[in-house]
């Protein structure tokens, strides 16, 4: 809070949401933000796509290129380096491969929480503003007493 001619101004900024994501013991930072979110899951489906090309293009042989792709998917999900970090805890590509739809899963589900937390509270705003309507309404119609 800021001070400014003996007035305190209160900060009314909303605060962003921060989740903490564990993937394989390596905790990862996840703004939750409809603007992120939506920016995430559009790089999230279009990597998963990629990936998934990449993977069928490559066959069961390559285990090397697998881990590669899955390394770059993971860094576009969690951040640069996630994929390296966490590749060298779990490099099974099946694993990988899961725990990357997992992430994506996880952090669609918390996407729509908070579109369900805001149009909640939106609705409440609505429904406290009639209120304090109807409220200012009838007291304004009471007659007033005089002395």
């Amino acid at each position: 809070m800021a001070k400014k001619n003996n007035m305190t101004a209160v900060d009314l900024g909303a605060k962003v949401r921060v989740i903490p994501v564990l993937v394989y013991g390596h905790e990862f930072q996840i703004k939750i933000t409809q603007r992120e979110m939506r920016k995430f899951l559009d790089k999230l489906e279009t990597k998963g796509v990629e990936l998934e090309k990449k993977m069928e293009a490559t066959g069961d042989n390559d285990w090397d290129k697998m881990k590669g792709y899955l390394s770059e998917s993971l860094d576009v999900v969690l951040g640069d380096g996630a994929g390296k970090e966490i590749l060298e805890t779990e490099d099974d590509p099946l694993l990988l491969t899961e725990t990357f739809y997992n992430i994506g899963e996880y952090l669609k589900a918390q996407l729509e929480q908070v579109t369900r937390d805001f149009d909640k509270k939106k609705a409440q705003q609505v429904i406290e503003a009639k209120k304090n309507k109807t409220t200012n309404a009838s007291q304004s119609s009471l007659p007033s007493s005089s002395k």
